[in-house]
């Protein structure tokens, strides 16, 4: 996927918006952003939090603006009728909406850090 061109990893979604992981090095966006997904036309949504990368990988949090329903189509769709091969850990026809796992670190230690979609993705990018 890529995030404002610079290529990510995405690491949650749901129908309101995503967490990506950037390659190190890349600063991280700020304001409003045009969001790729594989196999999905682009949509533009707002960055609610970045870090430097502090420790890890770059992160960026967006979401979906207000009332952008054509953002929040785009989302449910890719959720649902994800593409083959967008995320090489789940199988052909399987929609990301079913990724159940998640990965060790903050997110899998409690509630309140855990993903919205309460699921760990790792996208092709």
């Amino acid at each position: 996927m890529t995030v404002g061109g610079a290529s990510g990893t995405l690491v949650d979604i749901s129908v309101g918006g995503a967490r990506v992981n950037l390659p190190a090095g890349t600063p991280p966006p700020a304001g409003e952003v045009t969001v790729t997904l594989a196999g999905a036309e682009p949509v533009v949504l707002e960055v609610v939090s970045a870090s430097e990368g502090l420790g890890g990988p770059p992160t960026v949090s967006l979401k979906v603006r207000p009332g952008d329903w054509g953002a929040y189509r785009v989302l449910s769709l890719w959720l649902f009728h994800t593409p083959a091969g967008a995320v090489p850990s789940l199988g052909p026809g399987v929609p990301a909406v079913a990724c159940t796992a998640r990965a060790a670190g903050p997110a899998a230690r409690g509630p309140a850090a855990a993903p919205a979609s309460g699921a760990t993705l790792h996208s092709a990018p």
